[in-house]
């Protein structure tokens, strides 16, 4: 039995690892990297639902359209209806938190750093399922296909007819293959550049001044409409409506604070092509090197000590870890 077929018995989420190696398909890279290049990169983490009935918390991202115009979106996971908007959503289920972590009362009870230890080895070791309100995750055959192997957060609506999986034979070459969105693929390019600002969003801190606001905002009932539903891809009234930090893109957040790191070791030439650097530096800075690398290249950095303070650094780079991934010529 191949390690895929596994995974498709087990019924499980994905592993973080998956999800930004062989999860994607060569074309959810060359559309991202187009974004990346041509479009508008922004994502904002909006949510955080801990939720120990159901075992897992969710991570719930507001997505700008990469051209930044209206789209469509599905907005009901139950009729696959569309609406316009002009904004995605991107869900990401981490599960098993009660078995990994323990419940939120424990959590909220650790000091910041041994709570962001905790969250960091959480993600590491659990798995997670997806979810895109985007048409293409509907109608290119990706939620079906994800959907039948339990690997989505929402079943696959049954008034949608099923696809002949042509979308699935263009992205991986075969019938019942799993692969994402590109929006998908921006914001778990995220998670492990996150730790300490979603450890603060579960202590609800940023944005909540006061216990008298606090209270406030806990109690306050929350106004649904009718018409035309929520354009989330879930069902807002059953979230608790935990107010965002102010909404910054992540990308360009992550980005500004690694990019002076990654600029002490990127091949000059083209900084997608292969790392080898020897420098003098301080833990600190080989620490932002080595996460700057990981976060431009999806690669992971092999750092040896050969002197005192000096380091040699090697990483087999972006066109190697991410970029010709499966990339039909």
């Amino acid at each position: 039995m191949r390690f895929k077929d596994f995974l498709l018995y087990e019924g499980t989420g994905f592993s973080i690892n998956e999800l930004k190696t062989w999860v994607p398909s060569w074309r959810n890279r060359y559309f991202y990297d187009l974004r990346k290049k041509e479009g508008h990169t922004g994502s904002f983490l909006q949510f955080i639902d801990w939720n120990e009935k159901q075992n897992y918390i969710r991570l719930i991202y507001h997505i700008i359209p990469t051209y930044n115009k209206k789209v469509k979106i599905v907005s009901s996971t139950k009729t696959g209806n569309v609406y316009k908007s002009d904004h995605y959503e991107c869900i990401l289920e981490l599960e098993d938190v009660n078995q990994i972590i323990g419940d939120k009362k424990y959590f909220l009870s650790l000091k910041p750093k041994e709570q962001e230890k905790t969250l960091r080895n959480f993600i590491n070791n659990t798995t997670i399922k997806v979810q895109s309100n985007d048409m293409s995750f509907t109608f290119q055959g990706a939620w079906e296909n994800l959907s039948n192997a339990l690997k989505s957060v929402y079943s696959f609506p049954i008034g949608i007819p099923r696809g002949k999986q042509i979308w699935s034979i263009r992205h991986k070459g075969e019938k019942n293959a799993l692969y994402i969105t590109k929006h998908l693929i921006e914001v778990i390019g995220t998670v492990p550049f996150l730790i300490s600002k979603i450890c603060k969003m579960i202590r609800e801190e940023d944005y909540i001044p006061s216990k008298t606001k606090k209270k406030k905002i806990t109690t306050k009932k929350i106004y649904k409409p009718k018409e035309p539903p929520s354009n989330l891809s879930v069902d807002l009234s059953t979230i608790p409506k935990i107010p965002s930090p102010k909404n910054i893109n992540l990308h360009q957040e992550i980005a500004a604070r690694l990019k002076p790191f990654f600029n002490l070791v990127k091949n000059k030439t083209d900084w997608k092509k292969p790392i080898d650097k020897t420098l003098k530096a301080d833990e600190k800075t080989i620490q932002g090197i080595s996460e700057a690398i990981e976060y431009f290249t999806g690669s992971i950095p092999n750092i040896k000590k050969i002197g005192k303070n000096l380091y040699r650094i090697q990483a087999v780079g972006y066109y190697n870890s991410m970029g010709n991934l499966g990339m039909k010529k």
